[in-house]
């Protein structure tokens, strides 16, 4: 069918009025009057607007309509640009990741084509270190889907944060155990209390996603955490908050995850082991000296070098502190004859092995007991059993 010039003259105006109106451009226009047939414009294709509507129209016309589709065209690239920027940045700020601020305008000014391609730029976003540490579970999930073994509809980041919302509700107050901070004695470093140094409120939520344990079941844990804690002796209880200020709520983070402590941790709950039993036998035990002495019984590589090692080292200073706390009031009344001094730490030491100088401190005062008392009777020799086990 040929259109007649009232059709086409028709067409020219319903098409400027979209594009004017609607910000459309001319084949948006062409489609949205083919697509509703009560306009009357099944006729109208791409063809007959090139060869008859738009080759006839007056220049007037075209340089009309022209301006307008250009400028829509610019609007809609702005909004575009605008839209995928704000979505960055609003990710980058709601993730916490502000330190990707820079990178993200430098990418901007050499690639200014990337904001016109969000999935480009998104993509570019995903790549960073940084965003793989904030979103380890989600990255984990993908790799997952690739290797087939994830068979969901992959989370974004958005959706990912909403999940975290809810590990963290789950998590009750057992959360605060992961982002409170305090310093390792052994190293200096700034950490968190549950995970050494990690940003461990994301990376332990991350683990649970990644490996697809729900926030329902992760409450489950935790009411049975909760049991766990409020069993706990007191005198683990008092070496938990004197050592790492860690009070009784937060003993649920250590008995939802016990398994996935670094080596730092590790030493940590080795600490909290020595500690308990030094403060059960009155033995004074500072967290810096608790945990130099694991630090020196595992080094002696008597214990491997495993989790274990950790464990077994703080067995070890435990029972250090009751061969201390039944011998060092003989030891101080030692010293204290013989002008030496011999401090808890240096008893300890001994007792452990770790530290030959303190035993041949006391080995010496066992000497100078011995020459002095030489034919006294047992009774009168402050020398004993309760000293024989420190060297």
């Amino acid at each position: 069918m040929k259109p007649t010039k009232a059709q086409l003259k028709q067409a020219r105006d319903s098409v400027a009025y979209l594009v004017k109106t609607k910000k459309l451009t001319t084949a948006d226009a062409i489609a949205s009057l083919r697509a509703d047939t009560t306009k009357g414009f099944s006729w109208l294709t791409t063809d007959v607007w090139k060869n008859n509507v738009w080759k006839n129209a007056p220049k007037s016309y075209k340089t009309s309509v022209s301006k307008m589709v250009n400028a829509n065209a610019a609007t809609l690239a702005a909004g575009k640009k605008e839209s995928a920027y704000t979505m960055v940045k609003s990710l980058l700020t709601s993730a916490g990741l502000g330190d990707l601020s820079t990178w993200f305008d430098n990418i901007i000014k050499q690639k200014p084509g990337i904001i016109q391609t969000p999935a480009v730029l998104v993509e570019e976003l995903r790549n960073q270190n940084a965003y793989k540490a904030r979103f380890s579970g989600l990255v984990a999930l993908r790799e997952q889907a690739k290797n087939g073994t994830y068979q969901f509809q992959l989370p974004d980041e958005g959706q990912y944060l909403e999940m975290e919302k809810k590990y963290i509700d789950a998590l009750g107050p057992a959360a605060s155990l992961y982002t409170k901070t305090t310093v390792d004695p052994t190293t200096g470093q700034v950490m968190a209390a549950g995970d050494a140094g990690k940003s461990s409120l994301n990376a332990t939520i991350g683990k649970l996603i990644a490996q697809n344990i729900s926030a329902v079941e992760i409450a489950n844990r935790v009411d049975q955490a909760k049991q766990w804690a409020s069993n706990t002796d007191q005198a683990t209880k008092a070496a938990l908050k004197q050592y790492y200020d860690i009070d009784e709520s937060e003993l649920i983070g250590y008995a939802l995850d016990p398994t996935t402590a670094t080596e730092v941790f590790n030493r940590r709950a080795a600490s909290i082991t020595a500690g308990s039993q030094a403060f059960a036998n009155n033995v004074a035990l500072n967290v810096n000296e608790s945990e130099k002495l694991i630090k020196d019984v595992i080094s002696t590589g008597a214990y491997g070098t495993g989790p274990e090692a950790a464990t077994a080292a703080g067995a070890q200073v435990a029972k250090a502190t009751q061969e201390v706390a039944a011998g060092q009031e003989t030891i101080a009344k030692l010293a204290d004859t013989s002008g030496t001094n011999v401090s808890t730490l240096e008893q300890l030491g001994a007792a452990t092995g770790t530290n030959a100088q303190a035993q041949e401190k006391i080995k010496s005062l066992k000497s100078l007991e011995r020459a002095r008392f030489s034919g006294s009777s047992a009774g009168d020799n402050l020398l004993s059993s309760n000293v024989s086990g420190l060297y």
